[in-house]
C-alpha cells in the first residue's frame, strides 16, 4: 500500500486504497518535474498519484487512451 506524507509534518496525505499483491512486486518513483508520484505494478499496471493545486493528492485512473501519456522517463524504469 502507497502511502504519501508531508515532509515537514509527517502527517499523511495519501493513503492507496489498493493492496498491491506482494508476489508481483511493485516499483515506486517521482517523476522528476512534478509532484507525482508513480506506482508500477506488473499485477495490476502502472497508476500516479498528483498533487492538486489545493494541496490534495489524487491517483487518476489511467485508460487505454491515456496509456501513451506516460513520460519517458517512467517509462524506462518499468512504467
Amino acid at each position: 500500500m502507497a502511502v504519501i506524507r508531508d515532509n515537514a509534518t509527517g502527517a499523511e496525505v495519501f493513503r492507496d486504497s489498493y493492496a498491491y499483491d506482494n508476489r508481483h512486486g511493485v516499483g515506486i518513483t517521482w517523476l522528476s518535474s512534478a509532484d507525482q508520484l508513480w506506482l508500477l505494478s506488473n499485477d495490476v499496471g502502472t497508476a500516479h498519484v498528483d498533487r492538486k493545486p489545493d494541496g490534495t493528492w489524487i491517483k487518476p485512473s489511467i485508460y487505454p487512451e491515456t496509456v501513451g501519456d506516460i513520460p519517458e522517463e517512467i517509462k524506462a524504469v518499468g512504467g
